[in-house]
């Protein structure tokens, strides 16, 4: 689309839409306009819009109509398969609550993961999702992360390293291989059920919980506000980034 070149670097979508989904949308909108290279006032000119109006399109602080979303794709050339998403996001904006299953569900929480600002994650059965290789993930019939947020921290039990496996060994290796990203909960420390919490600008954090068959993400101020002290107690018990090395290379 040539609409006379890119005018400059743009403010980024911020976390100014009222849901997730307002959020998602709006940088799934905003990531094909610099695609594009095209400015929201070139984008307001060919949509017939207020440059204010299109750029809260992209901040997500307003959502934009059917009739909008497939002007916008049209001109910013959004691959057909990419459309029913958006769509969708647009229809149940505001829910707050997601169901997660088969591809809708994978992609998204591939776009979840991707506007988050920071993500940890807990899991007391295995090496958490996303520093599992694929290896891994396939011998424990495990999920893997297709995405993961900017800045992410995993909490792992010490019992998961010692997993009688072939494929534990070139885990552990992995893992040393990025350091700074997880920390070892000793073994004489209970686990607790399995989540995950991402940090959004300005937005209140989101839950992730793996369950049987399904997953949920969940924008629940009261129920995120539990699984932050949780997640405070855990990280007060984890071994430090460093001591957490040693362990690992202690037991590889």
């Amino acid at each position: 689309m040539d609409m006379g070149g890119f005018e400059g670097d743009e403010p980024q979508v911020n976390a100014r839409a009222r849901t997730v989904r307002g959020l998602v949308l709006a940088a799934a909108l905003d990531r094909y306009r610099r695609e594009a290279e095209v400015t929201t006032a070139q984008l307001a000119g060919a949509m017939r819009m207020t440059a204010a109006m299109t750029n809260r399109i992209m901040t997500g602080r307003r959502v934009p109509s059917g009739v909008e979303i497939g002007g916008l794709c049209a001109l910013l050339e959004v691959p057909a398969a990419e459309r029913p998403f958006l769509y969708e996001l647009a229809r149940t904006v505001d829910d707050r609550a997601w169901e997660l299953s088969g591809t809708w569900g994978r992609v998204v929480l591939e776009r979840v993961f991707g506007v988050a600002a920071r993500g940890f994650f807990y899991d007391p059965h295995l090496i958490p999702r996303p520093l599992r290789t694929d290896e891994y993930a396939r011998a424990f019939g495990a999920k893997i992360a297709s995405g993961v947020p900017r800045v992410h921290e995993s909490l792992i039990p010490e019992h998961t390293l010692t997993r009688a496996a072939p494929v534990v060994r070139s885990q552990l290796m992995h893992l040393l291989d990025n350091p700074g990203q997880w920390r070892v909960i000793p073994a004489d420390e209970p686990t607790v059920p399995g989540f995950a919490l991402l940090e959004m600008p300005h937005f209140q954090p989101v839950l992730h919980l793996e369950l049987l068959g399904a997953e949920l993400l969940l924008e629940d101020p009261r129920l995120s506000a539990r699984y932050q002290e949780r997640l405070q107690a855990l990280t007060q018990a984890a071994l430090s980034p460093e001591d957490s090395v040693d362990l690992v290379r202690g037991i590889g």
